[in-house]
Order: C-alpha cells, then structure tokens, then sequence
C-alpha cells in the first residue's frame, strides 16, 4: 500500500507541473521604411496613368497573447508615402497614407530559445487616403475604406525576460482603393501595395521563467506516509 502511495505522489507532481509556461500577454511597437509600388490609376472612361511614390515611413503598435508558439494579437498601423511623379509630371506634391486595423495570427519558432524567428499573416481593414497635387493644383483629395491583408517574417531576440527586440518585413495590400478627383470629373481606381522593412521592441508581461513545480496537499501527504526504504533487509537463519 505504501508503494501505491508513493506512486501516486509522483503522478501528482507530473500533473501538478504547468503545461503552458510561457503563455502570457504583451505589447509591442515598431516603425521603419514603407516602399509603396507605382499604381496603376485608371478612371471610368478606361484610361489608364501611373502614379510613383517616393520611400516613405510605417509605424504600428500591436497588443495579444502569446500560447508559447502561436499568437494572436490586433494592430495598428499608419503609413505614408511622399507623391514623386503623375505619369510623366515631376512637379507634383502631396502623398498617399493608410490607417489599418488589423488582427495578425503569428507562429514564433524555439519560443524557449533567445532567438526567435517568426512568420504570419493578417486581414482587417484599411482607410486609404490620396492628397494628390499636380502644377501646384489640387488634383485628388480623398479616402476610401477597403479590405486589408499582409504578411510578415522576422526575427525577434530578448534582451531580458520581459523585453524583446525584432526585426521584419512586411507585405501589405488592399483592395483597389476608389477616388474622385478635386474637380469631381472622374472616378479613379487605383493599387496599394505595400512593402516595409521594420525595427520594433516587445514588451513582455509577467516573468518567463517556468514556476517552480509545488506539489499538491495529498502528494505531500503521500510522500510524507511513504517509507524510506520499501524493502526490509533478510536476516540468515542460522543453521
């Protein structure tokens, strides 16, 4: 019965011991270079020009929970990309931005290890906006809402266990955004898509080291009735 005993606290300080250590929340932000694709831009007539953007900048702040491998988190982010040239029109000003909202599904690769590199992808929503001049004239002035999705890889690395430094790249899309011009002569549908290259930080909530295993009342009560020796010593009869 002893035995039994024994055996039993044993398996009670196997259950007792916590299976998802690592899962917790956090928060997170970076920020870095946007390189927003030449657009095609056609309006309703079926005519067709290409708008140039100059390198611009992103920033985004996210906020999920970590399983340990897997998370889940919502961000947003802004970006904003400088007008460079209208066709074949260099002297233009303005630039075009999105505002996203987006919920990301992320996998972190050795999540025990210091170095941590991930991949994952998302979809939300996005408010693209066009403030287009052409020869110090007001050519497009609008925004539109559409469907988001992107894709992400990098790598992040802890520098204690509650901050985490990382870097990534990103693609970014829309659907075609849809805008009217100042003079409201035309309709234009144009592309966004996106390409950033970002350095961020990762804050960490509560401590990532597993907990100390602690046994249970009847574990410790069984471990403390079990015998230190289970099996008494034979004595030679004598002849």
């Amino acid at each position: 019965m002893r035995i039994l005993h024994s055996t039993a606290a044993a398996l009670a300080l196997t259950i007792a011991a916590p299976g998802a250590s690592h899962a917790q929340w956090y928060v997170g932000v970076d920020g870095g270079a946007n390189v927003l694709e030449d657009s095609n831009v056609s309006d309703q007539t079926g005519s067709t020009t290409s708008v140039g953007s100059k390198t611009g900048y992103v920033i985004q702040m996210q906020g999920g929970y970590d399983f340990g491998g897997p998370k889940a988190e919502f961000e947003i982010g802004y970006r904003n990309s400088g007008l460079a040239n209208i066709a074949e029109i260099n002297n233009v000003g303005g630039h075009s931005s999105s505002l996203s909202f987006m919920t990301n599904g992320i996998y972190e690769f050795m999540p025990k290890a210091s170095w941590h590199p991930f991949i994952g992808a998302g979809i939300g929503m996005a408010r693209i906006s066009a403030r287009w001049e052409e020869n110090n004239s007001t050519a497009v002035k609008d925004s539109d809402w559409q469907f988001a999705y992107q894709a992400m890889a990098g790598i992040s690395y802890d520098l204690t266990k509650n901050w985490a430094a990382k870097a990534q790249y990103r693609y970014f899309a829309t659907l075609d955004p849809e805008f009217t011009t100042a003079n409201g002569d035309y309709n234009l549908t144009a592309e966004n898509h996106n390409h950033a290259f970002l350095l961020g930080l990762t804050y960490t909530f509560g401590s990532t080291t597993p907990k100390a295993v602690q046994a249970t009342p009847a574990a410790r009560t069984a471990m403390a009735n079990a015998p230190s020796r289970v099996f008494a010593p034979q004595t030679k009869r004598a002849e």
